[in-house]
């Protein structure tokens, strides 16, 4: 059997690299992480988005890139924190809305990404992860990443408006969307459990 491949989708804060971390030990399978703080832009994109919007989303979209190549050159099934997809339907859309990147730039990234697209297979199963904004938040705070500290309320609710409207349009696979409806979700182990369950059920 070829090695599958797992995608989590969701608003910032809403448990993706959790959700990777526990399926990959429960499934036994391998994580491949989103990890933010590494790249070099997430600062700068923080404190000015018009400035570093561009920028920050083409690294982002070398690291997913990156990415999927090793899973595709991999032997073994993997659980991935961020889609591709996001990249271009959410974040790079939401700049664009909030004139935080300029027509242009949107177009060129926009371009890039459909060539990267035309030869990228897409998951087995992408899993949403569906919270409101002062869940977002709440989780957000918890984990207490200094370069997020400014994200606004309003911000989230943007990419929220966004996601929805990916999400209700994807056509690539099937989709597991997870109601992250308090700031413990994943907390207990019998939500990590269903959670588990329900992946299993899908790829069965």
């Amino acid at each position: 059997m070829y090695p599958k491949h797992i995608a989590i989708a969701g608003n910032i804060g809403a448990g993706k690299t959790r959700l990777t971390g526990e399926l990959s030990v429960a499934l036994g399978w391998e994580a491949s992480l989103e990890e933010p703080e590494k790249n070099a832009f997430t600062e700068l994109f923080y404190a000015d988005m018009q400035r570093w919007g561009f920028t920050m989303q083409i690294s982002f979209l070398y690291s997913r890139i990156k990415k999927l190549k090793e899973i595709r050159l991999g032997k073994q099934s993997v659980v991935q924190d961020r889609t591709l997809y996001e990249d271009i339907y959410v974040f790079a859309q939401n700049l664009r809305n909030m004139g935080l990147m300029l027509p242009q730039e949107y177009d060129c990234y926009k371009n890039l990404f459909l060539e990267v697209h035309s030869v990228v297979k897409p998951p087995d199963l992408l899993i949403y992860l569906r919270a409101p904004v002062d869940v977002l938040l709440g989780r957000i705070r918890r984990r207490n990443r200094p370069f997020e500290e400014g994200v606004q309320p309003e911000y989230l609710a943007h990419l929220n408006v966004l996601y929805e409207e990916w999400i209700a349009q994807y056509e690539l696979g099937p989709v597991m969307i997870c109601e992250v409806n308090s700031v413990g979700y994943m907390d207990a182990q019998e939500e990590i459990a269903e959670v588990v369950a329900g992946v299993m059920e899908h790829l069965s």
